[in-house]
């Protein structure tokens, strides 16, 4: 197995995610502070924007660990040994891992707000005055 190549390979495909984590953070920030979207207009139904906070927190987490993955491959560049590499190596692999199970909590909150409002879109809209967020 050639370590640094698989090295490699992760820290691309973790900048990938840090690239769609970068685009659900501000793609759903944009919707939160504009003002053309419809949303609720009732404080209790608001409430439904609180998840979105989990779902930050995770893509923030999910792109520090991605950074942590890069810096243990530029690392490896410069490893002296076969067992420092082999030690970067599952350093990187466990950033690694906590980046993607971080980036797929981010997608099931993002989901869990995308079904909420979907829900008050379709049932709940009508009984208030569905107007433009102002």
């Amino acid at each position: 197995m050639d370590t640094l190549a698989s090295l490699a390979a992760m820290s691309g495909s973790s900048q990938q995610l840090v690239n769609l984590a970068s685009a659900f953070l501000g793609g759903s920030v944009v919707l939160v502070i504009g003002t053309t979207h419809v949303s609720p207009n009732t404080l209790k139904a608001r409430r439904i924007y609180l998840i979105l906070i989990a779902s930050w927190g995770m893509l923030l987490w999910s792109m520090f660990s991605g950074d942590l993955v890069l810096r243990n491959y530029l690392a490896a560049t410069v490893a002296k040994t076969p067992e420092k590499l082999v030690e970067i190596y599952s350093l990187a692999n466990g950033s690694y891992q906590t980046q993607l199970d971080t980036m797929r909590l981010a997608v099931l909150f993002f989901s869990a707000w995308l079904v909420s409002y979907m829900i008050w879109w379709v049932f709940f809209r009508g009984s208030e005055t569905g107007g433009i967020k102002q």
